[in-house]
């Protein structure tokens, strides 16, 4: 029996992800429903990281829908981000006087992200190129002679670096950084998972770490998020602003904090379980050589 190429596996996985996300858009009506944005932002996002990942192995009609993709998920990020914002209102806003004019302030902004998703969603978008892509008869995709199990090694590890060098970056609290740092642990946590089932309870264990890091600097930046977006907001009377004001200063403790948290993992980054999952990548590949010979 014939093995799954690099390329067919990675086409195949967009292929499902492209179905997923139909299915999602076509459920979800209006962008209020805050499950929904979720879903379709998370099923956006793992079909960029294996477009960007393994763009290599995928035909061009389907490496060129990346950014098309991206400009969907930033709108319905924007519904996410006025979500989370009033969230964090519900439990960081002071309950004064001015308290319910800054929630109707972002409330309204709210609205206006759903709205500007819907259109950014509603048929023709990336979403359905995607579909159509995917759908090509025929398709041919690149490395048809690259088994997942000799590519895998390779990508892991370029993407392990990668999410390295912006550890060591974050490790100051800086925002960006810390930005950067989670961007790069979500390539490599979808990249890892791509391969989870040749590196058995090594990857597994980094795919927790992963996620442990994943959630804490999450809560950083929507932290963070939080606060910029109360500084942004115009038009507040005196009471309004204080109450802003009053938040802005509660939430930038609970960054502050945070980051620090975020400092101990990095300078943890890359060590224990990623030494043995690199030990397993190493005997996995000195056995495909010895099988080749």
């Amino acid at each position: 029996m014939r093995r799954q190429t690099m390329g067919e596996s990675a086409l195949a996985f967009v292929r499902e992800q492209a179905a997923e996300m139909a299915r999602i858009r076509g459920g979800m009506g209006t962008c209020e429903d805050a499950d929904a944005v979720h879903d379709l932002r998370v099923s956006i996002r793992t079909a960029r990281s294996a477009i960007r990942s393994f763009g290599a192995f995928l035909p061009s009609g389907v490496t060129a829908l990346d950014e098309p993709l991206k400009a969907v998920f930033r709108r319905l990020g924007e519904v996410r981000d006025w979500d989370i914002a009033l969230g964090h209102w519900a439990k960081l806003g002071p309950g004064d006087a001015g308290s319910g004019e800054v929630k109707a302030v972002l409330e309204r902004r709210r609205e206006s992200a759903r709205r500007q998703a819907a259109r950014a969603v509603s048929a023709p978008c990336a979403i359905d190129a995607l579909g159509a892509a995917v759908r090509v008869p025929n398709l041919r995709s690149g490395g048809a002679t690259v088994t997942p199990e000799a590519a895998a090694p390779d990508l892991v590890e370029a993407a392990l670096a990668r999410a390295k060098k912006a550890a060591r970056g974050a490790s100051g609290g800086g925002a960006a950084e810390i930005h950067l740092f989670r961007r790069r642990v979500k390539r490599l946590r979808y990249t890892l998972d791509s391969f989870s089932d040749l590196y058995g309870r090594e990857a597994k264990a980094c795919l927790r770490e992963m996620k442990a890091t994943q959630d804490l600097t999450g809560r950083f930046m929507d932290t963070v998020g939080f606060s910029r977006r109360l500084m942004g907001l115009r038009k507040l009377s005196v009471a309004g602003r204080r109450a802003a004001e009053a938040a802005e200063r509660k939430a930038d403790r609970e960054a502050q904090r945070l980051a620090s948290r975020i400092a101990v993992r990095c300078a943890r980054f890359g060590g224990g379980t990623w030494k043995a999952l690199g030990k397993r990548m190493v005997a996995q590949r000195r056995a495909l050589w010895k099988a080749e010979e």
